[in-house]
């Protein structure tokens, strides 16, 4: 498939057919801000069971213990 100005897919598709080590440094910072935004999102999840109330914990089948611990995870876990 050629790449043209407005026919690219992706950044990495437009770089790679331009110059091949642009198209993977495009690829990789593509890939690592994806798994930043991954762990972002972990960390605001885990950060929000704090938030709950105990009959409300218990209503998702978590009990308050279970939501500390998986608060305290690190965003890379």
């Amino acid at each position: 498939m050629s790449c043209g100005a407005t026919s690219c897919s992706s950044p990495a598709d437009f770089y790679s057919s331009a110059n091949p080590r642009a198209g993977r440094l495009a690829t990789l910072l593509i890939w690592i801000s994806a798994v930043v935004r991954s762990a972002l999102a972990r960390r605001r999840q885990r950060t929000a069971l704090l938030e709950p109330d105990d009959w409300m914990l218990k209503d998702i089948g978590v009990t308050r213990d279970q939501a500390l611990k998986e608060a305290q995870k690190p965003f890379w876990r």
